[in-house]
């Protein structure tokens, strides 16, 4: 494929500028002065000191040897993995809140969470290190006059370990396997408790850590004879080939008359066997996890619970959904697997393997799955055979089989040229579906993050620049972007293409970078004949919301042409949102109760995050954010609308 039938539209490629300015605020403390240290008032040096009594007895000589002390290991409330320079929160998070309050909230965190931004937010909130909220019948004296404004205080408390677990427990439901493992790694050995130790064995299994969690388990069995710690200790037996000492703890298991179905089934397989699954076995636990893979078996048809072929979510959790799709369904078969001849299990298998790709689409979208797993599945399907496979230029977005003929085509090509026409097919189709019949573009970005991130920002590429920032900063690799946006803005004024495509991109430079003034027409018009004219309107009206979200100053001229427009249904839409999670948000804003504001934040915007939140949903949590310092995650959502809705 060559530049000349080049199969994108350049004046759809778009750049952002990203000019992060980042504001520093001058803090300035008033210091004692040193001693010995020359008076403001006077040339004397002044002592505030009394004068000695002279005939006071003298003080014995100092003691100058070295004392050691054993220090107090920290308190959990100081366990976290993030610092505020990294993106997390400060130590006093929940300052304020009522202790009552928090517990609900902490329960009603969405587990899946489309959207990356609003899991970041999540991540940086969960993995804080923060002291729990002290119940108190007032606001401080210094607190702001509505700090208190979202309920009486509920007289009920909620200490560091309890806050811990519930951190963990939405870590793990988001599927978040490693911060888990690493975020209890730091927990002191007095004060990992039954319930910790449980949830760190079944992340270290799910990671694919098997030798930490053996190791984990053994400790356990010192002071547990819980059956699960039995379980595990027979199956690393097993794994270790110490068959011996696995055949009596399964005896011990038996005389116990353990009832597990799944456990039994699985030691069947790791011994050889290739029994079906009891029908009871419908979920799949860490373990059980851990033991397939490790048999190099197969999952049956009921753990598997794949999606029908299609992007419509289904009621797997994001953390079942990170196992199932690392693990072949028994219409598949196993790599290696002689060619089926029938016709029938032939298409059985390939549906399953679209089944499977579906599956893995959504649990990155999740975050709960590494994009690389995805990208295997692309690689590994068999395109060899199909004899209506569509031309690149034709493949529609639920075209489960185009997507990876799009990805293994971009693979193949050696000409950066060649591979960025297919890539730019692969994003198009993203952004103009908008995530309603195949992947969006955050899933997009994530899979050709590491072809974009080989490929050069060339003059040559310059018709690409837009493409390539686009879904670098909808994978969330910024940084990576920055490189194609340099190439445009150092184009832009000798090359009218480059001043298109920057054009084009104007407002998502403006959403990502804090700006001082109103906001210039003239900028709005421009970008305005950069676009189609059938989007322009929709996109406009979506521009204002957005930034008057983050703070800017709209001019009120912008917005007498949209005073007569017809609303489109969905802007008439009232918020989806519970009442009491708006009024709680108000409250936790005006208050400054900044985890408060993030946590209620993250549940008004829901599992789907800006892509289908209102926009008035949308408006409120971005000004909620910002109001307690939460810039960068404000505008982050804000940048990620504007490219889901096809900025």
């Amino acid at each position: 494929m060559t530049t000349s039938n080049r199969i994108t539209t350049r004046a759809a490629g778009l750049a952002i500028a990203v000019t992060l300015a980042v504001a520093g605020a001058a803090h300035a403390q008033t210091a004692a002065p040193a001693e010995g240290a020359p008076s403001q008032a006077g040339n004397l040096p002044v002592s505030i000191l009394p004068e000695p009594d002279p005939n006071a007895p003298k003080d014995q000589a100092p003691d100058t040897s070295i004392a050691t002390v054993e220090l107090a290991a920290p308190g959990i409330d100081r366990l976290g993995l993030v610092s505020t320079g990294k993106g997390g929160f400060a130590p006093d998070l929940w300052t304020g809140t009522d202790p009552g309050f928090l517990k609900q909230i902490l329960t009603l965190f969405p587990a899946r969470v489309n959207s990356p931004a609003a899991r970041r937010l999540a991540q940086n909130l969960l993995l804080s290190p923060g002291a729990p909220p002290v119940a108190t019948d007032a606001p401080a004296a210094d607190a702001p006059a509505d700090a208190a404004a979202a309920a009486p205080p509920s007289g009920e408390t909620i200490d560091a370990a309890a806050l811990l677990q519930a951190r963990v427990q939405n870590l793990v439901a988001m599927g978040d396997w490693a911060d888990t493992v690493a975020l209890l790694e730091l927990v002191p050995a007095d004060q990992m408790t039954d319930a910790l130790r449980r949830i760190h064995v079944d992340a270290e299994l799910a990671s694919d850590h098997l030798n930490a969690a053996c190791a984990e388990g053994q400790a356990a069995l010192r002071v547990s004879s819980e059956v699960y710690w039995q379980e595990l200790q027979v199956f690393c037996q097993i794994a270790t080939e110490q068959g011996t000492a696995a055949a009596l703890g399964l005896d011990v298991l038996r005389e116990q008359k353990a009832d597990d179905p799944a456990f039994f089934w699985a030691v069947d397989l790791l011994q050889g066997g290739r029994k079906p699954a009891p029908a009871s076995v419908t979920t799949l636990t860490p373990l059980l996890y851990a033991m397939i893979k490790k048999a190099g078996a197969t999952l049956p048809p009921a753990l598997a619970k794949l999606p029908d072929a299609g992007p419509a979510s289904n009621a797997m959790s994001p953390a079942m959904m990170s196992m199932v799709a690392r693990i072949p369904t028994a219409e598949e078969g196993l790599p290696g697997d002689k060619p089926i001849a029938d016709p029938a299990r032939r298409d059985r298998q390939r549906k399953a393997i679209e089944a499977r790709i579906v599956l893995a689409e959504q649990a990155v979208a999740a975050g709960s799955l590494d994009a690389e797993v995805l990208r295997e599945l692309y690689k590994g399907i068999d395109l060899k055979q199909d004899t209506d496979l569509p031309l690149l230029t034709k493949v529609a977005p639920e075209d489960i089989r185009g997507r990876a003929l799009l990805f293994q085509s971009a693979l193949t090509q050696t000409v950066p040229t060649a591979r960025a026409e297919v890539i730019t097919r692969a994003v198009e189709l993203a952004r103009l579906d908008g995530g309603e019949k195949g992947p969006d573009l955050a899933v997009v970005g994530r899979a050709y993050a590491a072809m974009l991130g080989e490929m050069e920002a060339s003059a040559e590429m310059v018709w690409f620049a837009g493409t390539a920032a686009r879904a670098l900063l909808a994978a969330g690799e910024t940084a990576k972007a920055k490189t194609w946006l340099d190439l445009l803005h150092s184009m832009s004024r000798n090359s009218l293409e480059a001043g298109v495509i920057a054009d084009n991109l104007w407002p998502l430079e403006r959403l990502l970078s804090p700006s001082e003034g109103e906001m210039p027409a003239g900028a709005i018009r421009t970008w305005a004949a950069s676009v189609p004219e059938v989007v322009r309107a929709s996109q406009r009206q979506l521009l204002y919301t957005l930034f008057i979200a983050v703070g800017e100053s709209v001019s009120p001229s912008l917005f007498a042409q949209g005073l007569n427009d017809q609303a489109d249904q969905a802007d008439q839409e009232v918020a989806n949102v519970r009442p009491a999670v708006w009024n709680g948000l108000t409250a936790a804003a005006r208050g400054k109760r900044v985890g408060e504001t993030a946590a209620l934040s993250l549940i008004a915007l829901g599992g789907d995050g800006p892509a289908k939140a209102a926009p008035a949903t949308l408006q409120k949590v971005i000004e909620s954010l910002m109001a307690v310092g939460r810039d960068a995650d404000a505008r982050a959502l804000a940048v990620e609308s504007a490219l889901i809705h096809g900025l």
